[in-house]
């Protein structure tokens, strides 16, 4: 019972409070901070300068720097790591990362890769890109998702055995798989464009419309991505995140209109939006995490100045 009002104490004081705090190196477009990366390091920053690891001995931080932006990290063996970079150029891709040596080394060339997706049950890695959604069970030999080839696959999450991906480019909408990603369904007619897609904790899955047409904002569905409702109307938004309390978390990219800006806590119940800005040193928000291992709840988030946390 303690630890539940701990838990509770923490997520309201969270949304409350909302002092952030940098995480790793300042002045620089971070682009994701991904968690358990290595044996030796905790955390890992990414950023499109290269990779910044924390050591916890140390409790220090180390940048290595790429000739690419990383886009995301995850762990390999314990002593590389897997990591995707990319800037649309030929030498986009799959690659391993050394912290030892300092060395990346391409598995595979890929255009724009998105994100790298684990699923711990089957132990299958997916990895989203410009030209589709390919997967693999060793992180080294990589095969297409056929449903998906050609499409600009930009993020994927599952709940339970629905697993979603979002597409956008010329045709675009949510592609849902009801089967742990055996077989897939296009998106429905009407579906919204989606950039940034989260699922809560009890199978509400939540979008970002993103750019400044008539229908940015963010979207939800209550049936594993297969319809879609607007939950508010708003332009230049950039990302969506949920804490294990299922708190929703929004962040907006470069709105010149200055009326939401930053990144804010949604309560889907009265529709309220309450900003969070304090402590931030850029209000461009590139996406929001939350670490799943850590015992007591904290928000991350990238911006174009850095990565900031608020525990």
């Amino acid at each position: 019972m303690r630890i539940l009002l701990i838990s509770i104490f923490l997520a309201f004081s969270l949304q409350v409070s909302a002092t952030w705090i940098p995480f790793g190196p300042e002045g620089i477009v971070a682009n994701n901070v991904c968690f358990g990366v290595h044996f030796q390091y905790q955390f890992a920053v990414c950023h499109d300068e290269g990779i910044s690891l924390y050591e916890s001995a140390t409790q220090e931080w180390t940048t290595f720097d790429s000739d690419l932006p990383v886009t995301e990290a995850f762990y390999l063996d314990g002593y590389n790591l897997l990591v995707i970079l990319g800037n649309g150029s030929k030498s986009d891709g799959i690659y391993t990362f050394d912290p030892g040596s300092g060395s990346f080394e391409v598995i595979e060339y890929i255009i724009s890769p998105n994100f790298i997706y684990y699923d711990e049950t089957l132990m299958v890695y997916y990895i989203g890109h410009r030209f589709g959604l390919i997967t693999s069970q060793d992180a080294y030999a990589w095969s297409q998702v056929e449903d998906l080839s050609n499409c600009n696959i930009v993020d994927m999450d599952p709940y339970q055995d629905h697993y979603d991906a979002a597409q956008l480019d010329n045709l675009y909408g949510v592609w849902y798989s009801n089967d742990a990603g055996s077989t897939w369904n296009a998106p429905s007619p009407g579906s919204p464009a989606i950039s940034n897609l989260d699922f809560d904790n009890q199978g509400e899955l939540y979008g970002i419309f993103p750019d400044e047409s008539w229908s940015s904002g963010l979207w939800s569905s209550s049936d594993f991505g297969e319809t879609w409702e607007v939950e508010f109307w708003s332009v230049n938004m950039n990302c969506v995140g949920i804490d294990v309390m299922n708190s929703v978390f929004v962040g907006w990219g470069d709105n010149l209109t200055g009326t939401e800006e930053g990144i804010a806590n949604y309560d889907p119940v009265s529709g309220n939006l309450s900003f969070m800005n304090a402590g931030l040193s850029n209000l461009i928000i590139n996406e929001i995490s939350i670490n799943p291992w850590m015992s007591a709840i904290a928000l991350f988030c990238c911006t174009d100045s850095g990565a900031h946390v608020n525990y």
